[in-house]
Parts: structure tokens; C-alpha cells; sequence
């Protein structure tokens, strides 16, 4: 009797990448496929000892390409998902390549990595577990939810700290970022190179001259992502309380540092059946990300939840979501200008915000389950 296809799949330790793994699995396992889920990354030396017992036709890892693996020489067919650039405060673009595919979440160029350099790319989407993330009736009990990871303000310590660039001093951590958050930079067209450009430009309009590549990676991570990430959420989250106070906020303890949020914060959602009762108890659900192709748009068009996405500026939206989803027929598109009109709208539409929901859900179920991401990965090893 033949032997059934085998894949490994791994990813850092982390309650998002668990049920991540877990949902692929069970998209494998429908498909006959004997999929391993397993959580760290593993050093090479457990690796080897893996492999050397489930001698999988394929790896798949989440946020590690081969060349950042030592330790381990065993052949076997790489593919990496870069889900982000940095993780837990680590850049993931050193020693990138190895990898016999690169598979993102998001346009490559957002992380600054041009595709032509790869021996073989794709993107592969978040996907849907159908038996946790489906339509069910239930009961509204928030206008408004958004469920994401929100940063606690900056202690004064670090903005009072002296940055530094070409041994001088710069200014402080404080006007930095009071320049970054009054700059255009942003979600709907982030570009990782804009962020280094912009403190790039601040060093040299304080005399300065700074070479992009040698920018100290704390700096960067304070600024590409923690600063970059307040300022979008604390935009629509403001939004959000003034288009109602029956407002939530879901995902990891910063939010409780901010007075304005922390009597609206309903907690860390850990497991995937708490977070679908929130988008399907959510009248509208908010996404606000870099790319709408996000787990927490999918999960709650999987659930019937109306979903609010925030408009990009990017040609490729058009290619890649709009050929699934459409404004207006199945999601509730938004920008900084018109979201309290576009949500306090919606929220008067009981009709059509069931309308939305269950057209999304139906796209779902069609093209966005945990196994059709499967399919696409057997695929694309067939083709390699």
C-alpha cells in the first residue's frame, strides 16, 4: 500500500500560529495528506531527529526560510511563509533565501524584498476552519469590535531617551515620533522602506547623514511597528467610540493602558470558538491592516459578520481581494475620512449588514477554507 504525501509544518510558539497550524492540518487531513503540526521552530539538532523519524516530503515553515536554519544538513524540500518582518522584536530578513518557495501574506515589496531574486514565489492567504468559523444565529451584543494587538503607550523613559545616529545625537525618542505621527505614513500604502526613509530625512534635517542600511534595528522596530501600529489603531479605535459607545477591543493587555480603551477591552482571545462568537456577536466587525487578506477578516466573513475594511492604495488590491470580495456587497470599505459616516450607516442597515455577511460567508466556503489552501501548496510542490 502506498505511502500517504507527508508535510511538516511549523511556526513560532505563539496562540495565533497555533491555531494557524492546526486549521492546515485539518486541511491536509481532508485531503489524505499526513501533516505534522508542531510548535516552536525547531533547532537543527531536533530537526534532524524529525526528520530522521517522519521523513516528510515537504516542510512548511512560518516566518523561517532555510538559510536561517543551522544545524541541520537532512534534504528535504523547504517552503517558507513569510507572514511578517519581524517577530517578538526579531528581523526576519537576515539570511533570507534557501527556501524552494517563498510563500507571503502580504505584497513582498511592503517588506522591501523584490521577487526577482527568489527561485520561486507565491502568495498563500490565511484560511477558514468551516467547523469553528461558520455562520450561526446570535444575538448582537456590540455595535463595534476590533480584535488585534494593540501596543501600550511609550513609557516616558524611552521618550526622553537620546537617539543617536553617526555617533551624535539627533533628538529625542518624543520628537521623533511626534514627526512620525503627524507624517502621512501609514496602513493604506506601507512601504517598510517609507519608515526608514522618513528617520532617515529626520537625521538629515538635524545635520546628520545616515546610511538606511545601517539603521539600529530597535530604532526601526520602535518606529515600522510599534509607532506604526498605535498610530492606525488609535485612529480607527477613536473613530469607532465616536460612532458608538458600545464599543470592544479584543487582543493582548496593551489596550488596558490606554484610558480611553480599557474599560472597553473584553480581553485576549486565545481560542478560535471565543473568537468567533465575537464577530458573530459583533454587528460590525473592523479590520485595520496593511493587506485586507487578513485571519481576522476571513474568520469573521467565515462566521456571516459584517466586516469594515480600511481602503488601500495599491493596484494590487484589485487583482488579489476584489476579485472575491466587493465594497458594498461584501464588506463595508473605509478611510480616514468617512469611517463614522460609513459605520454609523451601516448600523442603521440591520438588512444590509445581514445581506454583506452572508455573501461574504459564501465566498468562503467556496474559495477560502483551511483546504483549499492545502490544495494550493500540493500544487505548488507538483510544480516545483
Amino acid at each position: 500500500m502506498a505511502r500517504r504525501p507527508r508535510i511538516a509544518l511549523f511556526a513560532p510558539a505563539s496562540p495565533l500560529y497555533v491555531n494557524v497550524l492546526m486549521g492546515l492540518r485539518a486541511g491536509f487531513a481532508e485531503l489524505g495528506v499526513d501533516a505534522h503540526a508542531g510548535w516552536p521552530l525547531p533547532d537543527g539538532r531536533l530537526l534532524t531527529a524529525f526528520l530522521g523519524n517522519f521523513r516528510p516530503d515537504a516542510i512548511l515553515e512560518i516566518n523561517r526560510c532555510r538559510d536561517q536554519i543551522t544545524g541541520c544538513d537532512v534534504p528535504c524540500r523547504h517552503l517558507a511563509w513569510m507572514q511578517d518582518f519581524q517577530y517578538e522584536g526579531q528581523r526576519l530578513l537576515d539570511r533570507f533565501g534557501g527556501s524552494d518557495l517563498f510563500y507571503f501574506m502580504l505584497p513582498p515589496d511592503i517588506y522591501g524584498i523584490d521577487p526577482e531574486t527568489l527561485p520561486a514565489w507565491r502568495y498563500l492567504w490565511p484560511g477558514v476552519n468551516p467547523d469553528i468559523h461558520h455562520p450561526a444565529l446570535t444575538e448582537p451584543r456590540w455595535d463595534l469590535s476590533l480584535v488585534g494587538h494593540m501596543y501600550s503607550p511609550p513609557p516616558d523613559t524611552v521618550m526622553r531617551a537620546t537617539i543617536e545616529a553617526g555617533g551624535q545625537a539627533v533628538g529625542t525618542f518624543a520628537e521623533f515620533a511626534e514627526a512620525f505621527l503627524a507624517s502621512p505614513i501609514g496602513y493604506s500604502d506601507i512601504r517598510l522602506r517609507a519608515v526608514h526613509g522618513f528617520l532617515v530625512e529626520q537625521c538629515a534635517r538635524r545635520g546628520v547623514a545616515v546610511d538606511p542600511d545601517t539603521l539600529d534595528g530597535n530604532a526601526l522596530f520602535l518606529f515600522d511597528e510599534v509607532l506604526l501600529r498605535i498610530k492606525d489603531r488609535r485612529a480607527v479605535a477613536d473613530a469607532m467610540l465616536r460612532v458608538s459607545p458600545n464599543v470592544r477591543f479584543f487582543g493582548g493587555p496593551g489596550w488596558v493602558l490606554w484610558p480611553d480603551y480599557a474599560r472597553r477591552y473584553g480581553g485576549e482571545l486565545v481560542d478560535p470558538h471565543d473568537l468567533a462568537a465575537v464577530y458573530r456577536a459583533s454587528r460590525l466587525n473592523v479590520n485595520n491592516s496593511a493587506w485586507p487578506l487578513h485571519f481576522r477578516t476571513l474568520d469573521a466573513m467565515g462566521c456571516g459578520g459584517a466586516v469594515m475594511i480600511n481602503r488601500l492604495h495599491r493596484p494590487d488590491v484589485d487583482e488579489h481581494f476584489h476579485t472575491d470580495f466587493q465594497p458594498g456587497t461584501h464588506y463595508v470599505a473605509y478611510g480616514p475620512a468617512d469611517f463614522e459616516e460609513a459605520a454609523a450607516r451601516t448600523l442603521r442597515d440591520d438588512a444590509a449588514r445581514t445581506r454583506m455577511g452572508a455573501a461574504a460567508a459564501r465566498v468562503i466556503a467556496e474559495k477560502h477554507l483551511w483546504r483549499h489552501r492545502a490544495e494550493q501548496i500540493l500544487a505548488d510542490l507538483d510544480a516545483l
